[in-house]
């Protein structure tokens, strides 16, 4: 089966639903999709021209992140076209965005080497800054643990980071620790193991 008319860039399933595919198109559009008839059920703008580079949904799946060239807008899943989605920006492009897995926190990364971390605020798509930690390159790659009390980071600056969360303050999260390769020239994902306290990294040399 096919898709007429949709140039796909990135896919994302519903996690609350096997029947519901989210396509990020070329064209800056967002479709919802039923299977297995492959209809488009509704059509949604990304709020900008850029290329749509992933598509995140909270684990509840109440909330959508839609990253693209220019910025990441957190929107609610039950209609794609909901007025006034909350829109995070970095200095230079987004790469990125991930929420924790109670639905409180979310991280945003990008080629300016931040890492910024949110706090949601009540029940609705407001979010408000927590803190933020800065490589020294962009940013590949971000992660919470189970718990979210940690956050880990990976950089093409060849290093990759674990972080304390709840000690974000003004100084930004508490660095826990740094993992570095000998001749390792970009660290382009990381992930925590199930006990929530190893990390395992993938690098390119």
């Amino acid at each position: 089966h096919q898709i007429s008319n949709v140039e796909p860039d990135c896919l994302a399933w519903h996690p609350a639903s096997t029947a519901d595919l989210f396509v990020g198109s070329r064209d800056s559009r967002i479709l919802r999709i039923s299977l297995p008839e492959l209809a488009v059920r509704e059509t949604g703008a990304s709020g900008d021209t850029q290329v749509i580079r992933s598509l995140t949904f909270s684990p509840d799946g109440t909330l959508l992140a839609t990253v693209t060239g220019e910025a990441v807008r957190i929107q609610q899943t039950a209609s794609l076209n909901a007025p006034d989605p909350m829109v995070i920006r970095h200095q230079q492009a987004p790469h990125g965005a991930v929420f924790s897995k109670d639905n409180g926190k979310l991280l945003t990364w990008g080629n300016d080497g931040v890492v910024q971390v949110w706090n949601r605020v009540g029940e609705k798509q407001r979010w408000e800054l927590h803190g933020q930690i800065r490589h020294k390159a962009a940013v590949s790659s971000a992660t919470f643990n189970a718990d979210g009390s940690l956050f880990a980071s990976a950089s093409s600056d060849g290093t990759a980071a674990v972080w304390e969360t709840r000690s974000c303050l003004a100084a930004g999260p508490r660095l826990i620790h740094t993992l570095a390769g000998i001749g390792v020239r970009e660290v382009q994902q990381v992930r925590f193991g199930p006990d929530g306290r190893s990390v395992l990294t993938s690098t390119s040399n």
